[in-house]
């Protein structure tokens, strides 16, 4: 099996710890190998045929997975419905927090990024303050996210904003929080960020700053972030605010 094909793998089976079948576009852009070994689209495509024709990788719908995991298909589309309402949670505390003094950026992270969060679970934020403020910006975020009925506290969890990473914008390098000798994990959690408040681009700092992401992900600063990631139509769903 050549590196492309190899890649494909490793992504497909990520990504399969999470229930999340991927598109043939998202095998490319989340190809998980050698900086020096990055592959084209049109090699990924390939090399996705060969898999399928070996029986390797099942196609279903659209999205290519492992052998016997048909359902996780089914599962995305539904979770991308429920997914709406979080969405949704986390915009309007986003448009809310502008008002915040030395509030920099808010990006949606974990599992919600990728619309794959599940129904009862809440929505992941991360927050960059400004330098020396973020003691400070962290008690009003929380004041203003609370006053909205949306913060994630004791059993009030279920599309709630879980204001989860303070960090400020003179600590926009996280390469000293990785774990050795590899930490796929937080190569995909940086590089899956969708930023909803971004008037400064800090998103493109970030991505600068954490250049060692594209050591193992070679695609994945290729496109700007998305809102939401994923472009699945939403089934149909109940709105449930966690209350």
């Amino acid at each position: 099996m050549d590196t492309t094909a190899q890649g494909i793998l490793s992504t497909l089976i990520y990504h399969d710890q999470f229930d999340y079948p991927l598109t043939r576009d998202e095998c490319w852009r989340w190809w998980y190998g050698g900086r020096d070994e990055a592959p084209t689209r049109e090699r990924v495509e390939a090399a996705c045929r060969q898999l399928i024709a070996d029986g390797r990788v099942l196609a279903t719908g659209g999205f290519l997975h492992l052998p016997k995991r048909e359902p996780i298909v089914a599962l995305r589309i539904e979770r991308a419905g429920h997914n709406h309402i979080k969405w949704h949670n986390a915009r309007r505390a986003a448009r809310w927090l502008q008002t915040v003094p030395f509030f920099r950026y808010l990006a949606v992270c974990n599992t919600v990024a990728i619309n794959n969060g599940k129904p009862e679970s809440d929505v992941d934020v991360f927050i960059v303050a400004r330098r020396g403020r973020l003691w400070l910006t962290r008690a009003l975020v929380t004041a203003v996210v609370q006053s909205l009925g949306l913060r994630r506290h004791g059993t009030k969890i279920a599309n709630r904003v879980c204001l989860s990473f303070f960090v400020t914008d003179a600590a926009l390098d996280f390469s000293p929080l990785l774990l050795k000798p590899a930490d796929p994990y937080f190569a995909f959690w940086v590089a899956q960020l969708v930023p909803l408040y971004d008037p400064d681009n800090l998103s493109g700092t970030i991505r600068a700053n954490n250049a060692w992401v594209t050591g193992s992900l070679p695609n994945a600063f290729s496109t700007r972030p998305s809102t939401p990631y994923s472009l699945l139509t939403p089934v149909s769903s109940t709105p449930n605010n966690g209350s």
